[in-house]
C-alpha cells in the first residue's frame, strides 16, 4: 500500500512496511492553508475552497506521487492510507477521494484522523496522549485501545515559528526585528535562534533567571542575509523558550497538553498520562521533553486552572514520556506504515465499489451526497 502523510509544511509519502518515507516534499497546499493561525490569532483561520478548485491541485499533485515519485505503473489494485489532520476541511477530503477513485482508479483508501492512533504505533503503545509540534503549530489528542477521542482534540498556535517570533520581539537587534513571515529579517532570526539553541546543547531544562548583578553570555551568529556578525544574548534566547512553555500563556505547549488532558474522560486521565508522546520537527530539538515533563509538573501546582490534575494523573509517579525509537518528524508516517501491514477489517476501508455506487446514487457531485462515505472527523466528538 502507498501512505501519505499531508501536513501543512511537508507531505511524506512512502510505502506502507517501510521505516522511512520514500520522500518529504513541500507542500503544494501551504497556499491553500498557509498556517492554520494567523500571527495575533487563537482561532484556526483558512482559506475556503470548494471541492473543484481542490480537485484542480489534487489530481496533478497525487499523479507526480504515484508515477513520478513512486515509479507506480498500474494503480488500480492499490491501497492507499492518507494521514491528515483532524480539522481538514471535508471539501479537500472527498476531492481527495475523488481524484484517487476517479483519477487513479485505486482499489481502496483508508482515512486516518490525526497522528496519536499512527503514532503510538512506534511506540509500542495502545494508548496514550501524543502532541505534534509543527512549524506553525501544535497539536494533541488522546487515543485509547486504538481509538481516538475525538473530544480530546486541541491546537495552538505554537509552533516553532512562534517561538522564533518570541525572539524577535524580545532581541534587542534591529536587523532582526521584522517578525512579517517570509522576510530576510524572520529567516535571519530563525537562523541565529537554532544557532544559539544548539550551542545551548537543545531546549534549556530550566527557566532563565535574570540577575541585573551578572553580565549576560553573549554568542556570535552570523546573519545569513548579509554576512554581518551579531551579538545575541543568552537570556532572549532563553526567555523566547520560557514563553512556549510557560502555563500563564494559553497558546504554550504546557498549557495545550494539560487541556487536552482535562478534556479526557476522568476515568481515563491516568491511563493516557503515564504515556505522552511527543513529535514533529519541534519534537528533534534535544531537551524539548524533558522540559516538557518539568513545566508540567510546575503547572499543576502553580496554575489553579489545572489544579484537579495533580492527584494521581500528574506526577512524578504517573506521568511519562514515551520513548520514540524513530526520528519523532517521521513518527506519525511510520505508525501509518505499520498500520498499512495491519490486517484491518473491510469496515474500515473506502472501495472503488463502494464510492462507484454512493457517487452514483447522490448525483456525484455533491460534498453531502458523500459524507457517509468521508467523515468529518471533528463532529464525532459532538
Amino acid at each position: 500500500g502507498v501512505v501519505v502523510e499531508i501536513g501543512s509544511a511537508n507531505v511524506r509519502i512512502g510505502f506502507s512496511g517501510e521505516s522511512t518515507p520514500r520522500h518529504i516534499l513541500s507542500s503544494p497546499f501551504t497556499a491553500c492553508f498557509p498556517c492554520p493561525y494567523d500571527e495575533g490569532q487563537h482561532s484556526p483561520s483558512f482559506n475556503i475552497m470548494d471541492e473543484k478548485q481542490w480537485l484542480d491541485k489534487l489530481g496533478p499533485f497525487f499523479e507526480d506521487v504515484f508515477i513520478n515519485k513512486l515509479l507506480i505503473k498500474s494503480t488500480k489494485s492499490r491501497r492507499v492510507i492518507i494521514l491528515e489532520q483532524m480539522i481538514t476541511p471535508t471539501a479537500f477530503r472527498v476531492a481527495v477521494a475523488r481524484t484517487l477513485f476517479e483519477t487513479l482508479s485505486i482499489a481502496s483508501v483508508l482515512f486516518v484522523p490525526g497522528t496519536s492512533v499512527s503514532a503510538l504505533l512506534v511506540s509500542g503503545k495502545r494508548h496514550g496522549l501524543v502532541i505534534d509540534i509543527g512549524r506553525a503549530e501544535a497539536r494533541s489528542e488522546a487515543s485509547l485501545d486504538g481509538h481516538y477521542i475525538p473530544q480530546t482534540y486541541q491546537s495552538v498556535a505554537c509552533g516553532y515559528e512562534n517561538a522564533v517570533r518570541v525572539f524577535q520581539r524580545i532581541t534587542s537587534i534591529p536587523e532582526l526585528q521584522n517578525s512579517a513571515a517570509n522576510t530576510k529579517a524572520f529567516s535571519d532570526a530563525k537562523s541565529v535562534f537554532e544557532s544559539v539553541t544548539y550551542q545551548l546543547g537543545g531546549v534549556p531544562l530550566e527557566r532563565a533567571t535574570i540577575d541585573s548583578d551578572k553580565k549576560d553570555k553573549i554568542f556570535q551568529c552570523l546573519l545569513p542575509s548579509t554576512g554581518k556578525l551579531v551579538n545575541v544574548s543568552h537570556s532572549s534566547v532563553l526567555l523566547a523558550w520560557d514563553n512556549i512553555f510557560d502555563s500563564e500563556n494559553e497558546n504554550s505547549l504546557t498549557c495545550l497538553l494539560l487541556t487536552c488532558l482535562k478534556s479526557c474522560p476522568i476515568d481515563l486521565r491516568k491511563t493516557v498520562a503515564s504515556n505522552i508522546l511527543v513529535i514533529g520537527g519541534m519534537a528533534s530539538i534535544p531537551g524539548l521533553s524533558q522540559r516538557l515533563n518539568s513545566e508540567l509538573l510546575l503547572a499543576v501546582s502553580s496554575n489553579s486552572t489545572f489544579r484537579e490534575l495533580r492527584d494521581g494523573v500528574v506526577n512524578e509517579s504517573n506521568l511519562a514520556m514515551c520513548q520514540c525509537p524513530f526520528a519523532r518528524c517521521s513518527a506519525s508516517w511510520i505508525g501509518a506504515s505499520i498500520l498499512g501491514t495491519m490486517e484491518l477489517s473491510a469496515e474500515r476501508w473506502m472501495h472503488q465499489s463502494t464510492w462507484e455506487k454512493v457517487s452514483k446514487s447522490g448525483g456525484g457531485s455533491s460534498v453531502s451526497s458523500l459524507s457517509r462515505l468521508v467523515h468529518d472527523w471533528l463532529s464525532l466528538a459532538n
